[in-house]
């Protein structure tokens, strides 16, 4: 049976997040749109809660009858299931303790999730964090390429020049240029870059 992915066509959020991890491995899955806005709202409707997210989110992800919700939950599903083609390791082996500790810690940074433009101190403050991280190490979990960097490709192009917060660009700030170099690499991606011209679409 082929993957089903439940969720809008928008490449954002968790949503996206999924859609490029089984774009980089190469796993096909169909596309099952979900109507979000009303009057539809399929997702709040009680077939969908009752036998797809019972919170009434995406994405959803069927793999046979085996229904699994939450972005995190699926891409470390989709991971274990489906190796990589290229060899790309987005989770360390967890033969190699200290790799998964500092996975661990990455995918426990708890990124940016409520964009109001009063916030843009604090926003300074914790990309200085990621600042001091990214100048020690090539990514967030050392010098490998993890889930833990993907995962903020759903949030960070919201702080970036023309996002969220308009004509103010915290992503390429001249006291930041780990911060800069790692954003550039992650959002220019060939992958992420496809996944946002095309928007997420079944690829079987």
């Amino acid at each position: 049976m082929v993957l089903k992915l439940y969720c809008t066509s928008t490449a954002g959020g968790g949503s996206g997040v999924v859609a490029l991890i089984m774009k980089e491995h190469n796993i096909p899955f169909e596309f099952v749109p979900v109507a979000f806005a009303p009057p539809e709202r399929e997702h709040k409707t009680e077939k969908f809660m009752n036998t797809l997210h019972p919170f009434g989110q995406v994405p959803v992800l069927d793999d046979d009858g085996f229904i699994l919700y939450e972005s995190r939950a699926i891409a470390r599903y989709l991971l274990a299931k489906y190796p990589s083609p290229s060899g790309l390791q987005l989770i360390p082996p967890s033969t190699d303790l200290k790799a998964t500790a500092r996975f661990e810690q990455a995918m426990s940074v708890e990124t940016m999730n409520n964009f109001v433009a009063a916030r843009i101190a604090e926003y300074e403050i914790i990309l200085d964090g990621y600042e001091r991280i990214l100048s020690k190490t090539k990514y967030l979990a050392g010098d490998e390429f993890t889930l833990a960097d993907l995962f903020h490709i759903q949030f960070t192009p919201l702080l970036t020049l023309g996002g969220y917060l308009g004509d103010v660009d915290l992503m390429h700030n001249e006291k930041r240029p780990n911060v800069a170099r790692w954003w550039d690499e992650l959002s220019g991606r060939q992958s992420w870059a496809e996944l946002r011209a095309e928007g997420i679409k079944s690829t079987c």
